[in-house]
């Protein structure tokens, strides 16, 4: 049987080897090494570049905080402040603490929403669009219309129902009705939906574009009591100038249309995504309260 044994001699020939300690120096020096970087970033990720794009957003969050544009000095202040706060987010990052934060999960869904709905990403419609969208919206841009009428005033200092039961008699004969005195103007000529409100309350003004002209009815409740109303003239609405309010238009357009993307984007999420919720885990967390 051969006898495989090294002898003395020949291990202290192995161990006293050029190569053999130069084997055992690169072992010791990648131990040394992975020790001291064991919880340090990465080496792509240990670089931080704060190049012009970056420094061009720093300066326009400066100048739009103090209303005007950093100096190089400022400029260099928040430059650093920029790469101390990269350096705990890309740690924090590194030790999973982004996950499971709620806060966290919202910001970038509302960076996500604030994305897909921007107003300034849509391509600006043609005049042709905003004439449409006009037409459409006649109530929003059209003038006040304006009333006149008068009116016949039961107050609550009777009680409220007999105020009202007052007012209902008198519908039948509103001419010898014995009404209680107004505490402001029994009648408005030409006044705008507004006027009306100031003067009256909103449920007064919200009623007047239901009665009928030239005749009385109600009763009408205001914030003062009941009224018997008698409308004596009415100017509809005028009608919108495209030339003047094109600018209004043209806004109103962006906000509606980022909307509608909002809505599309949210269906396409839907349609990308399968969702599966567990009833009877949601069941069991809710303690079976439906």
């Amino acid at each position: 049987m051969t006898d495989h044994t090294v002898p003395p001699e020949g291990l202290r020939r192995i161990w006293t080897h050029p190569v053999v300690h130069f084997l055992l120096i690169g072992a010791v020096l990648f131990g040394l090494n992975a020790w001291r970087q064991a919880g340090r970033a990465p080496a792509d990720e240990a670089a931080i570049t704060v190049d012009r794009p970056r420094l061009e957003a720093l300066a326009g969050i400066w100048k739009a905080q103090f209303g005007r544009p950093p100096t190089q000095a400022e400029l260099t202040t928040v430059a650093r402040a920029w790469t101390l706060e990269e350096m705990r987010v890309r740690e924090a990052r590194r030790l999973g603490l982004d996950q499971d934060d709620s806060v966290i999960r919202r910001r970038l869904a509302q960076k996500y929403d604030f994305l897909a709905n921007n107003p300034a990403s849509l391509a600006p419609p043609d005049d042709g669009v905003l004439r449409t969208y006009l037409a459409d919206h006649p109530d929003r841009y059209a003038g006040p219309s304006r009333y006149s009428f008068v009116q016949l005033y039961f107050s609550y200092d009777r009680g409220r129902d007999k105020a009202f039961a007052a007012a209902q008699a008198a519908l039948g004969h509103p001419d010898g009705a014995k009404a209680d005195a107004f505490p402001g103007n029994p009648s408005e000529r030409n006044a705008t939906e507004q006027e009306i409100r100031q003067d009256f309350g909103s449920n007064f003004a919200q009623a007047l574009p239901r009665l009928r002209p030239g005749v009385w009815e109600g009763p009408v409740e205001s914030g003062f009591g009941f009224h018997l109303v008698k409308v004596t003239g009415r100017k509809a609405l005028a009608p919108p100038d495209f030339a003047a309010l094109r600018g209004q238009v043209l806004a109103d357009w962006m906000v509606d249309a980022a909307q509608a993307a909002s809505v599309r984007a949210g269906a396409e999420l839907e349609r990308r995504y399968r969702v599966k919720l567990d009833a009877k885990a949601v069941a069991a967390v809710a303690g079976g309260r439906p």
